[in-house]
This record gives structure tokens, C-alpha cells and sequence, in this order.
């Protein structure tokens, strides 16, 4: 795995695109902060106007290679959940050990 997670942030014209980036910006904050782990943040800025970005699946969330949301802005816990599944993943972690945010009950 890389030195720090990489979010990409597929934009369009809308405020839904401004919203995501906002987020995942927060979001990176947080993970610095709380955690200590870098988050690096591409934003790819496509010119669909406002009232076609939805049905062009803007704005697209994405960490590392999983989309974590598409044709609106994500919820903050679920790019964290995203965060904390890849490195899961990579490191083969099962059970406790990384927090899951967006599960109900937890």
C-alpha cells in the first residue's frame, strides 16, 4: 500500500460536485487528525453542467479503486468506512482493530 490513501473526486458543475469536495476534504482532516492517516485528494473537475451532472454520475467518490458514491455528494461516514475497508484489505485485518462509522447499532 502507498504512504496514504488516495480519493478521487470526479466533479462536475454542480453543487452536489462542491458538496463531495467539501466532505472529502473534511474527511481528511479527520483521518489526519483522529488517526494519523494521510489521505491525498485528486479532484477531476469534468464541465457537465449542474442539471446533467446527476445522470452523468457526477459527482463520483472513489477510494482508491471502490466507488463509494455516484450522481451525489457521499456521506462522510461512508468515505471513512471506505477508508477503513481498504486498509482492512490490504493489510488483512478481520474483526476488531479499525472502527466502522456507518453501521447501524454500532
Amino acid at each position: 500500500m502507498a504512504d496514504y490513501i488516495n480519493i478521487t473526486v470526479y466533479a462536475g458543475l454542480d453543487e452536489a460536485s462542491r458538496l463531495a469536495e467539501k466532505i472529502v476534504k473534511e474527511v481528511q482532516v479527520f483521518l489526519a487528525k483522529e488517526y494519523g492517516i494521510p489521505v491525498e485528494i485528486a479532484v477531476i473537475e469534468v464541465p457537465v453542467p449542474g442539471d446533467e451532472a446527476a445522470e452523468a454520475g457526477l459527482p463520483t467518490v472513489l477510494v482508491e479503486d471502490k466507488v463509494v458514491s455516484s450522481g451525489e455528494a457521499p456521506l462522510a461516514t461512508d468515505v471513512v468506512d471506505a477508508v477503513f475497508d481498504k486498509i482492512r484489505e490490504e493489510y488483512n485485518i478481520t474483526g476488531v482493530g479499525l472502527p466502522q462509522f456507518g453501521v447501524i447499532g454500532s
